[in-house]
């Protein structure tokens, strides 16, 4: 749980990261991460968009990437794996990969699947 403005508490389940406890450079980005930057753009809360994001949409114009690009989600992620899928089928020069046993943090609890997809899509360009 990361502590937020008012005495409150963000709980971060399965989905944001499954190790325990996190690697140290994930709880160092939560420690010194700009919270009033984040709840400009995303709002107070990771289950509603209440900030400055909230009406961005760009599904739409996802064909205009016309570069090689990458989608990798995890099962365990916040945004479902069929969307990042579904986003990859949008760009003309995309691929996408999902983790099976990763989460938000899929590069730290799923490494040896998400450094494989990785270095291919390096490997290709």
């Amino acid at each position: 749980m990361i502590p937020v403005a008012g005495g409150k508490y963000k709980v971060w389940t399965r989905q944001s990261g499954r190790l325990k406890p996190w690697p140290e450079p994930v709880s160092r980005a939560f420690r010194l991460g700009n919270e009033k930057i984040f709840n400009q753009m995303q709002g107070r809360s990771e289950f509603e968009v209440t900030g400055h994001l909230k009406d961005r949409e760009r599904w739409d114009r996802l064909h205009e990437i016309k570069v090689k690009a990458l989608t990798i989600g995890a099962t365990y992620d916040e945004m479902d794996p069929s969307d990042m899928r579904s986003m990859a089928t949008l760009m003309p020069n995309a691929t996408s990969a999902i983790c099976p046993n990763g989460s938000h943090m899929d590069m730290w609890d799923d490494q040896a699947v998400y450094f494989r997809h990785l270095l291919a899509f390096l490997g290709s360009l």
